[in-house]
């Protein structure tokens, strides 16, 4: 698959779904850790939102939470805005290895693209994101 193909967001969703073993465990897991860890009504950041998947699972159990969604492709933007049009969302476009948007946030998530940060970023990413 080319880079091109595995970003477009019509294609993205499903070979996620297989990339992950037990996709509904890992989310459902990741979700709970939210849910046990921050408030209802929180700040959320999505780091790498793509269409928006790992967003929808967090707002459907805490839907008076706000979610910023950043992603570098305004395609798979789109497609999470689309989404989660029923939720209060903020979509940002950029790289997380460059833009942060303001903060606070009570919570920061990615699912699936810390990967992506620059081997020279990611030591100290998470101290210098705005969380209070």
């Amino acid at each position: 698959m080319d880079h091109q193909t595995h970003w477009d967001p019509r294609t993205y969703d499903e070979p996620r779904r297989r990339l992950v073993p037990d996709f509904g465990a890992f989310y459902g897991t990741a979700t709970m850790l939210v849910e046990k860890t921050i408030p209802e009504g929180a700040r959320i950041l999505d780091l790498g939102c793509g269409t928006g998947i790992f967003s929808e699972f967090i707002l459907s159990r805490s839907p008076a939470s706000s979610m910023t969604l950043l992603d570098q492709s305004a395609d798979m933007l789109d497609v999470a805005k689309t989404r989660l049009q029923k939720y209060s969302i903020t979509a940002v476009q950029g790289s997380f290895d460059a833009v942060i948007p303001d903060g606070p946030f009570d919570a920061i998530i990615s699912s699936l693209a810390i990967h992506h940060l620059s081997d020279e970023k990611r030591p100290g990413f998470f101290s210098a994101s705005p969380r209070h």
